[in-house]
């Protein structure tokens, strides 16, 4: 029998794959109730929080918190004078988000290399 058993020497709460029996088993409840929310940091300001109503955030979901409340606050607050770094959440790079971020923040937004880029980088690209 495979499953997850915690190590001997590792810390507490640790768990590696094996094939032992497990000694261990933990419940993971899918769709519990959860909270979403969402931060930015300016050299100045920190926006947010900012809380999802929907229970998982999804690329429209957040697309309509960058419209109708990050974007225009950074506008306002530091003058287009920013770089918009966000990390790899679905979400994020959702077809409709990226194309938003091209058209409003243009050369201004950092994110995850797009799939096609990515499998052309190797480990020279950054030596």
């Amino acid at each position: 029998m495979a499953g997850l058993c915690e190590g001997g020497n590792e810390p507490p709460g640790f768990l590696k794959a094996s094939t032992q029996k497990p000694h261990r088993i933990i419940e993971h409840e899918r769709d519990s109730p959860k909270v979403n929310v969402f931060c930015a940091l300016s050299e100045r300001k920190l926006y947010g929080p900012f809380f999802f109503i929907e229970a998982t955030v999804t690329g429209h979901s957040y697309l309509d918190m960058l419209e109708q409340w990050l974007v225009p606050q950074l506008r306002q607050d530091l003058d287009d004078d920013f770089i918009f770094q966000q990390d790899g959440a679905p979400p994020h790079f959702h077809n409709a988000v990226r194309a938003y971020l091209n058209t409003e923040m243009s050369d201004r937004w950092i994110g995850q290399m797009f799939h096609d880029m990515a499998t052309k980088v190797t480990r020279y690209d950054f030596m």
